[in-house]
């Protein structure tokens, strides 16, 4: 009677060990297959019945997800355990650095495929590496970084231009560097653009988050406006016909039409621009904390422009990028 007592109680003391690794490996280890139609806000809901850990999924996939606005089906996905969630979620909330966020592909401005990361990315790490925290820089899609700068999970992001709708939610800094905002078209397309009546009926390519300044609210009632979600998808339905205008800086433009199409004079940009308009580092409203900061920032971005340095970055980038684009 003795010895099957402690036969069952072997029994269940292994059972629960069993049941107790491999719960907690399951929960370590579990995946989710990305299905058509999936995003890592979708998936998040689906498993935390929450969309605001989707950056979280995204920073624990980060070996097989580029762009987290870039996900295709049959991805295998690991799935964080709830302490590795924690984790990550503390990351996002550690004090003890400044945390910022940028884009890709935003030549010669920003993307880490550029010289320093970009000129605007060079300008800032320089102004914070003066700062008394250390700074840390994530490269984003611009969708992703922008919603979660606004949801806490960084402390600015950058470079972007004033608009309406985003005054409401961020503080800009001074501003960093001027672009141009131009409208391209194929050669030989015969359309000129004078008055903004002369776009009527036109189709006209402006990339998701990229804003051409006042001049777009007017044409919202008069030309077509398309949405895709880089200017490279842009300067692809130019070439098709699917559009007749992309409304892109000279920069960005110049190296896409360079690379992308291997000569430039396939395109020509009409004779009136359609804005010229200031970049910015921003910072949530809603992290008032951080605002000494943004007033630091100031401080020395002028200092940069007095004495000079700002001006010997600049040149820097923009020789480089002549050479690119010859």
């Amino acid at each position: 009677m003795k010895l099957k007592k402690v036969v069952s109680l072997l029994i269940m003391s292994l059972l629960f060990f069993l049941f107790m690794f491999c719960g907690k490996q399951v929960i370590a280890q579990s995946t989710y297959t990305v299905k058509e139609g999936d995003s890592l806000s979708k998936i998040a809901k689906k498993i935390y019945k929450g969309t605001f850990h989707w950056s979280e999924l995204y920073e624990f996939n980060k070996s097989i997800i580029k762009d987290a606005d870039k996900i295709e089906p049959g991805w295998v996905l690991s799935i964080p355990s709830k302490d590795a969630l924690k984790k990550i979620v503390r990351k996002f909330s550690d004090d003890t650095n400044i945390r910022l966020v940028t884009g890709n592909n935003y030549p010669p401005y920003t993307g880490n495929d550029l010289p320093s990361d970009g000129m605007i990315t060079e300008i800032v790490k320089k102004i914070f590496s003066e700062f008394d925290k250390k700074t840390e820089i994530k490269f984003w899609s611009w969708k992703f970084g922008y919603d979660a700068c606004i949801e806490g999970k960084f402390d600015a992001t950058f470079p972007y231009i004033k608009t309406p709708e985003r005054e409401k939610l961020f503080y800009y800094s001074d501003s960093i560097y001027s672009i141009i905002v131009n409208g391209y078209v194929k050669k030989g397309s015969g359309i000129n653009y004078e008055t903004n009546n002369d776009l009527r009926n036109k189709k006209l390519c402006i990339p998701e988050g990229y804003s051409i300044g006042d001049c777009e609210n007017e044409l919202k009632g008069i030309a077509k406006i398309i949405r895709p979600k880089e200017m490279k998808d842009c300067f692809d339905l130019l070439v098709k016909g699917d559009v007749e205008i992309v409304a892109s800086n000279s920069g960005e433009a110049e190296v896409l039409m360079t690379k992308q199409y291997g000569d430039r004079n396939h395109f020509v940009s009409l004779d009136k621009p359609f804005s010229k308009l200031e970049l910015h580092l921003i910072i949530p409203k809603n992290n008032e904390k951080f605002y000494k900061y943004l007033l630091e920032f100031n401080q020395k971005l002028r200092k940069m422009k007095r004495d000079g340095e700002l001006a010997k970055i600049i040149q820097r980038h923009l020789l480089y990028f002549n050479a690119l684009t010859q």
